[in-house]
């Protein structure tokens, strides 16, 4: 069995050099084209006949297996029983008409093959109606390379602008990157911001407290100067020395006041039913206390008296009312008052305002003179709670002297407390 390969170009010249012996049975595999594009046979049928020269054929129309552009058949040795050259004609052929025929030579020798033949050309006979479908699907297979050629300029269009999207979007992070650096270069400017003047609105309130004591000092200097002035004025100098004088000698002379014993005046001891007013302590049990002409004058609770030690026994003297709860005050003799006191904020998943009015324990009976703030948060609240101050109601309805207000912001994305501390001084 001798096997050929082919490739017919049915709009080209080709050429074939197919050589047997007599006998032999051929097996062709044939690929059809047209202009360099294959052409699908599936649908068409493939007659194979070889004309002899006593006017008969040998046909061969089975055994003939198609795939797409491609058939293969076997020849019946009848088409190399006759030594020389002859033609198989090959037809295309669809609903009993032939669309187009191709003569394909070859040689048949009866002894060993020669090595000299040469290639012959093939005839091709292409009908008008095959003609037109070659074309048409020419055409199309144009269309179609256009169109590829369309879309790898619009693909090769998509990927640039891909490019420079990706570029512009590369440049859209890199901004992005800088405007974050700069909101956190701003947010810790503002902080710092929010610190100094933190900072100076402390040194401003420390100046006004030392505004206001250096005020009552010169008040108080004041005062002084003008009574002595009125002394000078009144001639008074005099008994002003003579009352110091008095008290210079009345601790020369051993002047003294003592515990129990009573009052000592230049050396006489007045015992305690011989003076008018005399102190108890705690050495005599329960009647400890104030003593005026034999008389207890039982002090509140919160009267503090102390006489000191038996080195110096007016190291200190103090008296007031207070109260010691977490939210109290104390006053002293001197007329200044102090209060305190904490306010529990909590809260979850949220932002806002605080506004609230705090109430003094008891109210300033003349002036409040300051008041601070300190914040106690955890560590993991800090930061969340802004511009806590203490605002100047000036309203008509305003009682400073009663109550103050507090104003806050805070910020979070989870559950929150903290405490506020404050602390007022007036009189």
């Amino acid at each position: 069995m001798f096997k050929e390969k082919l490739i017919i170009d049915l709009m080209k010249r080709n050429y074939s050099k197919i050589q047997c012996l007599i006998g032999d049975t051929l097996e062709l595999d044939i690929d059809v084209l047209v202009n360099d594009t294959p052409f699908d046979i599936e649908s068409f049928d493939i007659l194979i006949e070889q004309g002899l020269d006593n006017g008969k054929f040998n046909i061969q129309n089975a055994e003939i297996i198609k795939n797409k552009n491609n058939f293969v058949c076997s020849l019946s040795n009848k088409f190399t029983s006759i030594k020389g050259k002859h033609f198989i004609d090959v037809s295309i052929v669809k609903n009993g008409y032939k669309k187009t025929t191709f003569k394909i030579p070859f040689e048949v020798y009866e002894g060993a093959i020669s090595e000299d033949s040469e290639e012959q050309e093939i005839y091709i006979s292409v009908l008008e109606e095959i003609k037109n479908e070659i074309l048409k699907g020419n055409n199309l297979n144009n269309e179609l390379k256009s169109k590829i050629t369309e879309g790898n300029t619009l693909k090769n269009n998509l990927t640039s602008k891909i490019n420079e999207g990706n570029i512009l979007k590369n440049e859209l992070s890199t901004k992005i990157n800088e405007g974050n650096d700069l909101k956190n270069n701003l947010t810790s400017k503002i902080t710092d911001g929010n610190t100094l003047k933190n900072e100076l609105l402390s040194k401003i309130t420390e100046s006004n407290i030392s505004k206001n004591e250096l005020s009552s000092k010169i008040e108080d200097a004041k005062t002084i100067n003008n009574t002595l002035s009125q002394n000078i004025e009144n001639g008074n100098i005099k008994q002003i020395k003579n009352n110091s004088d008095d008290w210079i000698n009345f601790k020369k002379n051993g002047g003294y006041i003592q515990g129990s014993g009573g009052i000592q005046i230049k050396g006489v001891g007045f015992s305690r039913t011989d003076g008018s007013i005399f102190l108890r302590g705690r050495n005599s049990g329960d009647n400890d206390g104030i003593y005026v002409n034999n008389t207890n004058v039982n002090p509140e609770k919160n009267l503090i008296i102390d006489l000191g030690n038996s080195s110096n026994k007016w190291k200190s003297v103090a008296a007031g009312g207070n109260n010691k709860n977490q939210k109290g005050f104390n006053a002293s003799l001197n007329g200044m008052l102090e209060q305190w006191g904490m306010i529990l904020f909590d809260g979850t998943y949220q932002e806002g305002e605080i506004n609230i009015e705090e109430r003094f324990p008891t109210a300033f009976p003349n002036s409040l003179l300051n008041i601070q703030l300190t914040l106690m948060v955890n560590k993991y609240d800090t930061g969340k709670f802004t511009n806590i101050c203490v605002i100047d109601d000036l309203g008509e309805n305003s009682r400073p002297n009663e109550s103050f207000k507090i104003y806050a912001k805070f910020k979070s994305d989870g559950a929150w407390t903290f405490k506020l501390f404050w602390r007022a001084i007036g009189y």
